[in-house]
């Protein structure tokens, strides 16, 4: 079973799901990757995150979001797995399922409660 992105995980904010739905797209790439694009695929996951949670902080900032710091700090803990991944790949000490399911699980349930949260408060406050 591939995964990708689904409607369901829309939030309803155009360009964050249209960012989610890349993500979704790049970590299904990861997850089918064979041993010779293992690296560039996991490289592609680490640099959209970074560019998407980039993105997000930078809404939160602007619409102070009253869960930003909790926020951040889940995005940053998502950031030092893939960069242990791009090391343990390196280091050829890396342990493909493991890692998949922890990426795939974390991103389907911060898109479906952290980032729902985020699009929430936006449709709010801009009501």
């Amino acid at each position: 079973m591939k995964f990708r992105w689904k409607d369901d995980y829309k939030v309803g904010h155009e360009e964050i799901d249209s960012q989610h739905k890349t993500l979704f797209d790049l970590v299904g790439d990861f997850i089918e990757s064979k041993h010779d694009s293992l690296m560039s695929d996991a490289l592609k996951v680490y640099e959209h995150s970074k560019f998407h949670f980039d993105f997000e902080e930078s809404i939160m900032k602007e619409v102070q979001f009253s869960n930003y710091l909790s926020h951040i700090e889940q995005h940053k803990k998502l950031l030092k797995v893939l960069e242990e991944v791009i090391v343990s790949i390196t280091n050829k000490t890396f342990i493909k399922n493991k890692t998949d399911i922890f990426i795939a699980e974390w991103l389907v349930k911060h898109t479906a409660i952290e980032d729902t949260k985020l699009s929430d408060f936006i449709k709010k406050r801009y009501k």
